[in-house]
């Protein structure tokens, strides 16, 4: 019997040059989370988990994520 694995794979977006910029995708051990984005900024995430499924993101202008809105605090 095989078990979830307790390790983080992170997946990232290249940049001008070939740099990482951008994180795009986690995934830890059977689940994933997503990150979608229009450019630079990020939107929205969605994820496998049943306990924290995404949603849209509260982001300032730079891209930086507050929060996730829960369904009740979407415009």
């Amino acid at each position: 019997m095989s078990k979830a694995s307790n390790r983080s794979l992170f997946f990232y977006l290249a940049g001008s040059g070939g740099q990482l910029s951008q994180l795009a995708t986690v995934k830890q051990g059977d689940e994933y989370r997503v990150i979608i984005r229009h450019a630079h900024q990020p939107l929205a995430e969605v994820s496998t988990d049943k306990t924290h499924p995404g949603g849209p993101l509260a982001t300032d202008d730079k891209g930086s994520v507050f929060t996730i809105l829960s369904p009740d605090e979407q415009p």
